[in-house]
């Protein structure tokens, strides 16, 4: 859509942000468990996505050689909002309450992505763009296509287990509310230099390597340092390492698309909306299978290490 539409891809985005914010604002107002998933789990994903992909095609248009760190670049500002972003939602829940913390967010969101819109824009005037006459898909049988996928699609299914779990992991440490929270936006402050670093890292190293590296290392810290964690310095010596291990994967998907469909740009942006979209089912299946680990008769065998209820998640992250 975004090859074919080129005119639209600011007003996409603005719509995006109208679907974020309505989401946000939606689940100030709610008061069933169906609710929140309606509007944060379904709505708020599908505008993200909207307001995100024209974002990707326009790094696609801009970047060549420099393309793993320009991605790394965008990236690296989702953890440094992680780094923020939970201060300001503890504080103003403890102060205003859930409806009120929602509302703001909702004004903030909007106000905020509104102002910047106007500055994201393509290299090339849409007039200019070559729009394909037919979709090429024939990059779906290529045998480097199906491993990337696969493999990003794995890395998908643990890659936020520590994010969702760290806060509750912290409590049953018997640690503060604010020191589960510290953990979790240290693990995004290190996914910062994490994301930098390994985008500029995929544009000079074979790729290989580099995924070894992010996958192997964010493994041996989540069996080490999370799975033997019992004060708060391991935690949070884990959130540095994990964080710019694993926070920095996201990166290598301009790498992937690259790999497989070369100087193509429309079967770029497709490769990218697909091992995106391969990641996104992932970390949708990450939750329900860590609660169902956390809960199993494993997670409390005689085998366990660390804190006991979360060998299960460990071994599986």
């Amino acid at each position: 859509m975004l090859s074919r539409y080129p005119h639209q891809r600011q007003n996409l985005m603005r719509f995006g942000v109208l679907l974020c914010s309505l989401s946000l604002l939606g689940a100030a107002f709610a008061t069933r468990v169906w609710h929140l998933i309606l509007t944060q789990g379904v709505l708020y994903s599908i505008g993200a996505t909207i307001l995100y992909f024209p974002v990707q095609v326009y790094l696609l248009e801009w970047f060549d050689k420099r393309r793993g760190l320009a991605n790394g670049v965008i990236f690296s500002g989702t953890g440094l909002g992680g780094v923020i972003l939970p201060f300001v939602v503890e504080t103003l829940l403890n102060k205003y309450g859930l409806k009120a913390t929602f509302i703001s967010l909702a004004v903030g969101y909007a106000l905020l992505i509104s102002s910047v819109l106007p500055f994201v824009k393509g290299r090339l005037p849409p007039s200019s763009i070559i729009i394909p006459q037919r979709t090429d898909w024939s990059f779906l049988r290529n045998p480097q296509f199906l491993v990337l996928f696969l493999g990003n699609f794995l890395q998908g299914l643990g890659n936020f287990v520590p994010g969702i779990w760290l806060p509750t992991f912290a409590s049953d440490m018997n640690l503060s509310v604010t020191s589960g929270t510290l953990v979790v936006s240290l693990m995004n402050a290190s996914a910062v230099p994490g994301s930098i670093f390994i985008g500029f890292a995929s544009d000079r190293y074979d790729l290989r390597i580099v995924m070894l590296i992010s996958m192997l290392g964010s493994s041996l810290a989540v069996l080490v340092l999370w799975g033997l964690a019992s004060n708060i310095a391991l935690l949070l010596l884990f959130a540095l390492a994990y964080g710019f291990l694993a926070g920095g994967y996201s990166s290598l998907w301009p790498k992937f698309a690259s790999t497989v469909a070369k100087d193509d740009p429309h079967s770029n942006a497709r490769l990218m909306s697909l091992f995106i979209a391969g990641r996104g089912i992932g970390n949708v299946l990450a939750a329900p299978i860590s609660s169902s680990l956390l809960r199993s008769a494993f997670s409390s065998g005689s085998h366990a290490y660390g804190l006991k209820n979360y060998v299960g998640n460990v071994e599986y992250t």
